[in-house]
């Protein structure tokens, strides 16, 4: 199976977000002469600036965008890697541009800041092992089928006939067929290896830390956004064929519910405000059709807010639910309560995911991106009741 690559999203996306009240709440003009009190927005029953309601969208949007992101990567590590070479024969070339880590049937697939974990095991009986045993060999390394092989040239020059004599590995009877072997020097030999993909099951156990910062061009200058990310997926148990299967007909899905993001804004290397967004239920799948390969789902979680003092519950606590993919329009829903009957606001964001329109439950819009973005809704002096 070949995919086509899907678009990588950018790292800094949505540098700046505006945001504004609640439904119910009424924004307000402090006309106080400052820049960052001259408008306060109800979030949810509490007052704050609009540019510290700022900074908590943004990190939303920040984190929605590298789900999508990891999906894309997750997709063409799953589908076009190990699903394909699974089914279609390993290229033991091909794996040496990913550092490969293996452990009692379990594998992590690494390449630049991309990686994925998952285990294989035996989809049904299969020799001397049982249905849902893991494979003890690491099936990526060619010593599991060859261990030798010694290469006898004969006839002429122009007309070589070249014999291979091998020695046999552990899993040798997972081999489907013959070897693939191309070359005369045994050290430069071209070997790829097709499997009996049906017995192989597969399950994505991937667990991954993420790390990173994102300048924002904040109203007070350039704010620093730091982000601790830990990306969790997972998936049933299926056999590789079933797998392929499912990306062409009716996607692949992934579980993503657990994962979570804490994450600090900073100026002058003072806090000015933290966030904590877990996703409590958030499922994708990964599809192809005629035109490539995508990821496609929807997510729930909560994103708690402090405003610079730090101590006890959160001083925000919004419920989400959103959509993510790399090819359908991009939104996040944001409610005042857990069981997100009280809207506050919809962001959806453009189809180049570096900005947008936040809808109000009240009716008015903001429009936020990766900059400081004019908004004709709030303004200061204006009339927060109209």
């Amino acid at each position: 199976m070949r995919t086509r690559p899907l678009p990588m999203l950018p790292a800094a996306l949505f540098a700046l977000s505006s945001a504004a009240g609640c439904g119910g709440d009424d924004e307000k003009s402090a006309k106080t002469g400052s820049q960052s009190a001259a408008v306060t927005v109800g979030v949810c029953g509490r007052d704050v600036s609009v540019y510290d309601a700022a900074r908590t969208l943004t990190g939303g949007a920040i984190i929605g965008a590298r789900h999508v992101e990891k999906g894309g990567a997750a997709h063409e590590l799953l589908g076009g890697l190990v699903a394909g070479m699974l089914m279609n024969g390993i290229d033991f070339v091909a794996l040496k541009d990913f550092e490969i880590a293996f452990t009692d049937g379990r594998y992590t697939f690494k390449t630049g800041n991309d990686q994925l974990g998952f285990r294989l095991f035996f989809a049904e009986d299969f020799g001397e092992y049982r249905q849902g045993d893991p494979i003890p060999h690491n099936v990526f390394s060619l010593e599991t089928y060859v261990t030798d092989v010694d290469v006898s040239v004969g006839g002429s020059p122009l007309d070589p006939d070249i014999d291979y004599d091998i020695s046999w590995g552990p899993l040798a009877d997972l081999v489907d067929g013959d070897l693939d072997i191309s070359g005369r020097d045994p050290r430069d030999l071209k070997i790829s290896v097709k499997l009996h993909s049906e017995v192989i099951g597969f399950a994505l156990e991937s667990v991954q830390r993420d790390t990173f910062e994102v300048p924002l061009a904040d109203f007070l200058g350039l704010v620093t956004g730091r982000f601790d990310y830990q990306v969790h997926m997972n998936t049933p148990p299926i056999a590789v064929p079933a797998l392929v299967e499912a990306l062409h007909t009716g996607g692949y899905g992934v579980s993503f519910t657990g994962s979570y993001v804490k994450s600090e804004y900073l100026f002058d290397s003072k806090v000015m405000q933290r966030t904590d967004v877990s996703f409590d239920d958030a499922g994708f799948l990964i599809l192809e059709d005629d035109d490539g390969g995508y990821w496609d789902g929807e997510y729930l979680g909560t994103h708690d807010v402090w405003y610079r003092d730090y101590d006890g519950t959160a001083q925000t606590r919004l419920s989400m639910r959103g959509v993510g993919s790399t090819r359908n329009p991009n939104y996040t829903e944001y409610y005042c309560d857990a069981d997100r009957t009280q809207l506050w606001g919809r962001a959806d964001h453009k189809a180049d995911m570096t900005g947008g329109t936040l809808t109000l439950a009240n009716g008015k819009h903001l429009n936020y991106g990766i900059g400081p973005v004019e908004t004709d809704d709030f303004r200061e002096g204006d009339d927060p009741t109209d």
